[in-house]
């Protein structure tokens, strides 16, 4: 039997569903498993897979409205599967409604009997049928299962935003978590200008644009496969968004320095960071996974950078050199939620719940605390996170500071920034950018500065 795409799709969602796997993963591995697939194949296998974990929540509501018997009574294959037939009837406009239904029954029919493709096929047009009239929800009644159904998002994380941001900030927070993000490359200034990078993409057919905060961030229409173009082997560039990008640029690093980096891999902010120093200094980069850092590896051998030192090590432990051996800067991109980056994973959604924040707040902590004893007296440590979660973002830099023998204080980065980064720092001084607001991932960012 064949494998379609929609098979395909199905299983990832399937894997994703029952397993927890990362369905960026497990899309990599389909496609190296299959390698027949056209790029059009795999970008609509990708849609398929990101479209239902976006919308899952109120696509299984929709369901449990259009089925007669208990839902959760059915095999969870069986389900993952009217997910997906629900997504195409609802979501999938340049394909025809019949086609969709009919290749999802066809599903049904050969990893089940025709009784189940007969109650997905019922289903399906009852939906369709229906697209005009479906059913309400009211935020009068219960706002945070109205926000969590009718912009899937977990019970939890809606009802955590609206105490942190506010009933209207989580509404437009969850929209932007169910758009696809745009693609943004960050040019390798150690091997041409960002303009001189955006003329040769032009010139092959390529539709894009400098990024407002970055100076060297690209913003890419309409993309296919880029790690195909020669610009990418060659080293030109790394597809990085551009909140990621700003991080580097809050650490401030200059050629020259010594620098350590703490969860470094798989090199995006490390590559960065050697790309300010203009390749001249030293760069230490930890990370505890031997698989992340040949990552980090072939990043810098890629984009020809010589300063990037991988050590494999726990950032939660003294590291495997002297305490004596002190740096300028060190940089600590912290295991976190990644609530902040919803629009590039939106299974973190369903993977993660408020014990995973428990235990990722304790890990923070230990790194922060280990990361500080690295800084020389009158250096610079910055703490980072892809998530907008207080707990892991201000509160864990003010228990941070508050802790008895702290010698650190925050240091607003206005100072050396440019004009135009003053909406994304907030009150207290630390970098704070939303999808919604700012069209970019969500991360913090908090300069420290050690006393002398």
């Amino acid at each position: 039997m064949s494998s379609t795409p929609r098979r395909i799709a199905l299983e990832i969602l399937h894997a994703t569903d029952k397993k927890g796997v990362r369905a960026d993963q497990l899309l990599g591995r389909a496609f190296k498993n299959h390698p027949e697939l056209t790029p059009r194949e795999k970008a609509f296998i990708t849609e398929l897979v990101y479209g239902v974990l976006r919308w899952r929540n109120y696509i299984d509501w929709l369901i449990s409205n259009f089925i007669s018997s208990p839902y959760r009574s059915l095999s969870r294959l069986l389900f993952n599967l009217l997910r997906l037939g629900t997504y195409q009837v609802l979501y999938l406009t340049k394909v025809p409604v019949p086609v969709s239904v009919s290749e999802t029954v066809e599903i049904a029919k050969q990893l089940f009997n025709q009784k189940m493709a007969n109650l997905v096929n019922g289903i399906l047009r009852n939906i369709e049928n229906n697209r005009n009239n479906l059913p309400e929800l009211s935020l009068k009644n219960d706002p945070v299962q109205t926000i969590a159904i009718q912009f899937s998002h977990p019970d939890w994380l809606v009802k955590r935003w609206i105490k942190q941001y506010g009933t209207e900030t989580t509404i437009s927070l969850c929209k932007a978590n169910n758009t696809a993000p745009e693609l943004i490359i960050r040019t390798n200034t150690l091997q041409l200008t960002r303009e001189e990078l955006i003329n040769h993409l032009s010139r092959i057919g390529l539709s894009c644009e400098p990024t407002k905060y970055s100076s060297e961030g690209i913003k890419i229409y309409q993309p296919s496969d880029i790690t195909q173009l020669s610009a990418f082997q060659k080293g030109w560039f790394l597809v990085q968004d551009e909140a990621a990008q700003l991080i580097s640029y809050l650490l401030h690093p200059k050629p020259g320095d010594h620098i350590l980096e703490l969860c470094a891999a798989p090199g995006g902010k490390t590559t960065h960071l050697a790309q300010l120093m203009n390749n001249q200094g030293k760069l230490i980069a930890i990370d505890i996974k031997a698989d992340n850092l040949k990552l980090l590896q072939e990043n810098q051998s890629r984009l020809k950078i010589s300063i990037i030192k991988p050590i494999l090590a726990d950032a939660t432990s003294p590291l495997p050199f002297q305490k004596e051996k002190l740096f300028d800067k060190v940089l600590i991109d912290v295991p976190c939620s990644g609530l902040g980056i919803l629009r590039r994973h939106p299974d973190g959604k369903w993977r993660k719940s408020e014990a995973t924040l428990a235990k990722l707040i304790q890990t923070q902590k230990k790194i922060l605390n280990n990361a500080a004893f690295y800084v020389k007296a009158g250096g610079i440590l910055v703490y980072s996170t892809c998530t907008l979660n207080a707990t892991e973002n201000e509160i864990m830099i003010e228990n941070f500071l508050s802790s008895t023998g702290n010698d650190f204080v925050v240091e607003n980065p206005l100072s050396f920034l440019p004009p135009q980064f003053s909406p994304l720092i907030t009150s207290q001084g630390y970098l704070q950018t939303f999808p919604h607001r700012d069209g970019m991932d969500g991360f913090f960012g908090a300069r420290l500065r050690k006393r002398k």
